[in-house]
């Protein structure tokens, strides 16, 4: 049920709605309805708008969901658990969801289109990457969103064709990445001081893994796939004060990676077409590679989870003809799964063997000990699945 919208200001990037959005069914008397569950995944459905919640013990999709608005998309959990936000491509529009309650509390209006969100650990501030969005001088375009739901603001940090940003552990520092561009922006999270860290031509930084203490970050160049040289990671170091480059090691490709303990997995693609996916393995002592050029389905990676000791890569854009844009790799070697449309979301389930992978619309449920789908057939949502987290 909806209920009357309690405050309305405008800023200069967009409107922070003070309000509430409300489950799809329940009483007229009563709060909304809520699934109960104990152990649950929030699955955006672009078609309908709404949230669909899974059992994430057994699979199965629950009669309940909750109202997030026009065309669902990606979602970010906070890191306590409390919260989802949601961004609505139909509207622009991010919502901040209730996790307790499965209820929508806060919209807020983004200048464009975003796909790369971060949120901090307690929910009370929220990023979105703008690659579209004037800036404050109009031109180049290209901003970063900063919505602050303690101050009630809403504001831009003007930064050049972002496309994708990466939050550190603590929250402090927040790495942009820019279509076209040989340089990462470090956003201060509390000043919004700007720091613009040069990286050699042709290397085309493309994304950023953090270690744990948020010390330093593992850079990802994204190099031909992305219109430069040579794919690699290199070390971006000091991240608490003045940002300095450290190791570079050449890689297959990189436009994704995922850090497991001491092991870093680097993903992208070296050439179009179908076996042109690379996965490379890397030692973070000394920055080594271990395992090089394991071929995985091509497209643009955006997408990693580690389960059971086997890791799944998703990509979009990929050729999807004779293979699909999912691979699990394990052992050296990976599985390439037949052809079922991109992957727009991902989710390893906490205490199983089991990975969520939206395919194509789907919601599809793998099996991380054997690398097959575990049902015969996908979670039956009605419209189109686009992300999948997991909330408690």
């Amino acid at each position: 049920m909806k209920r009357t919208i309690l405050g309305v200001f405008a800023v200069a990037a967009g409107v922070l709605y003070l309000g509430s959005c409300g489950g799809s069914s329940g009483s007229l008397t009563g709060p909304p309805p809520i699934s109960l569950l104990p152990n649950r995944a929030f699955v955006s459905n672009e078609f309908t708008g709404n949230i669909q919640i899974v059992n994430a013990t057994t699979d199965v999709l629950d009669t309940h969901s909750f109202v997030s608005g026009s065309g669902a998309q990606t979602m970010v959990v906070s890191g306590n658990k409390q919260f989802t936000f949601i961004f609505n491509a139909g509207s622009n529009v991010l919502l901040k969801a209730d996790n307790a309650t499965e209820t929508g509390l806060v919209t807020a209006g983004l200048p464009n289109y975003s796909d790369s969100l971060a949120v901090s650990a307690d929910g009370n501030k929220a990023y979105a990457a703008v690659r579209n969005a004037a800036s404050s001088t109009g031109t180049p375009l290209g901003v970063v969103s900063f919505v602050d739901y303690v101050a009630n603001s809403n504001t831009t940090v003007d930064v050049p064709l972002a496309r994708r940003l990466v939050l550190g552990p603590s929250g402090a520092k927040l790495l942009v990445f820019s279509d076209n561009s040989d340089s990462v922006t470090v956003i201060d999270t509390a000043t919004k001081a700007v720091t613009v860290v040069a990286f050699p031509a042709g290397s085309r930084p493309a994304w950023g893994v953090f270690s744990s203490d948020s010390s330093k970050a593992y850079i990802l160049n994204c190099g031909p796939e992305c219109g430069g040289t040579t794919a690699s990671v290199t070390e971006l170091n000091n991240l608490g004060g003045v940002p300095a480059l450290g190791t570079t090691t050449p890689v297959s490709a990189a436009t994704i990676g995922l850090l497991d303990g001491t092991t870093l997995y680097v993903a992208g693609t070296v050439t179009a077409g179908a076996g042109g996916g690379r996965l490379d393995v890397l030692n973070t002592a000394g920055l080594t590679v271990t395992t090089s050029g394991v071929v995985i389905n091509d497209g643009f990676h955006t997408t990693m989870a580690v389960s059971n000791g086997r890791v799944f890569v998703g990509a979009r854009a990929c050729s999807n003809v004779a293979e699909g844009c999912l691979s699990i790799y394990s052992g050296g070697a990976a599985v390439i799964g037949a052809p079922k449309g991109e992957v727009t979301g991902m989710q390893a389930i906490s205490g199983r063997a089991i990975v969520y992978v939206v395919e194509g619309g789907e919601l599809r449920i793998y099996d991380s000990s054997t690398s097959t789908e575990k049902l015969p057939a996908p979670v039956n949502i009605v419209g189109k699945a686009w992300d999948v987290k997991t909330v408690d």
